[in-house]
């Protein structure tokens, strides 16, 4: 079996709602290791969590120095700059270059984000894929690359269009997810992968939650019912609707809920359903599934305001300006 790590980080002034059950999503894949990086006094729910505490600071000046680096025996020398914990995301396809260390012997590496649920991974991540690929999972919310020094390096490759552009700006400009855009000429790190036939791509094993509705709209696998919820059982994820009038229950590789903020209403974490408003504990009856999900669609004010107000802003700032190839 091929060994797998994941890398992950938090640097807040407090714990989020939603780290509990996420730790717990991972505990129970007992043969994958996550090592999470955080400056908060998190305790481990498993053997397979290592807490590694540290600060923003700390983090990101040893991916500067190690892209510094990187760069600078390759003849570049730009500025590296991490300004702010979310500009990290940005430098996700480095960290089996800069923190080679933590995943010496695992064959692949990864990353994912915080606000998801993890099922039974293995059941997802097949040996064979992993023989034949070098990058699984396109998504920047979760993906793997194989623990090598050429895969670890690939950042690197045709840098004035790809990697350059993460240096470019201060804002994330979605280097670990994005193809080519206007600000990204060459493409991001799926690009290269891509080119050379390693990446591995599919999008109806996991959820992507939209946080356009106040309902949960799946993303990459829209069905035909604005009722959804997802419960999680012991290591088991599932995705629960209703549909002519039949409930429907279908197990799941992942459920990622990007930026919703899901209040926390229950303490058990090795079995609870995750609603549109919050994470409950599973009820006895199957009717009292959908006891947060009324068919409300319309748009939430996070989605307006990303969509809108913070388009216009960003054009006033240029924050993805279009860059001419040299």
């Amino acid at each position: 079996m091929k060994s797998i790590a994941l890398i992950n980080f938090y640097f807040g002034n407090k714990i989020p709602e939603y780290m509990d059950f996420y730790l717990s999503s991972v505990s129970y894949n007992k043969t994958i290791d996550l090592f999470l990086f955080t400056n908060l006094n998190i305790k481990s729910p498993g053997n397979n969590i290592k807490i590694i505490n540290t600060t923003f600071e700390e983090f990101s000046s040893t991916i500067i120095q190690h892209v510094t680096k990187g760069l600078n025996s390759r003849g570049i020398y730009d500025i590296v700059k991490i300004s702010n914990p979310y500009k990290i995301s940005d430098f996700r396809p480095c960290f089996g270059y800069c923190l080679e260390k933590y995943i010496i012997g695992y064959d692949f590496w990864g990353v994912s984000d915080l606000d998801l649920i993890f099922g039974d991974i293995r059941k997802y991540i097949t040996e064979e894929s992993l023989e034949k690929y070098d990058k699984l999972y396109e998504n920047g919310h979760f993906f793997l690359i194989r623990n090598t020094k050429e895969c670890n390096e690939l950042f690197f490759e045709d840098y004035k269009n790809s990697f350059y552009s993460v240096l470019c700006s201060e804002k994330n400009s979605f280097y670990e997810e994005v193809y080519e855009k206007p600000w990204i000429p060459g493409g991001g790190i799926n690009t290269i992968f891509d080119k050379k036939s390693l990446l591995y791509k599919n999008r109806k094993a996991l959820c992507d939650i939209s946080f356009k509705y106040h309902n949960l709209v799946d993303l990459k696998n829209p069905v035909k019912s604005k009722r959804i919820i997802f419960i999680f059982n012991e290591g088991k994820l599932y995705r629960i609707y209703k549909a002519n009038n039949k409930l429907h229950k279908e197990e799941i590789f992942y459920a990622h809920f990007q930026k919703r903020k899901l209040i926390k209403k229950t303490d058990n974490y090795k079995k609870f359903c995750v609603t549109n408003t919050a994470f409950r504990s599973i009820p006895e009856h199957d009717e009292q599934l959908f006891i947060d999900t009324k068919k409300i669609d319309y748009i939430t004010h996070k989605y307006f305001k990303f969509r809108y107000i913070d388009a216009i802003r960003r054009k006033i700032n240029k924050d993805f300006k279009k860059r001419e190839l040299e």
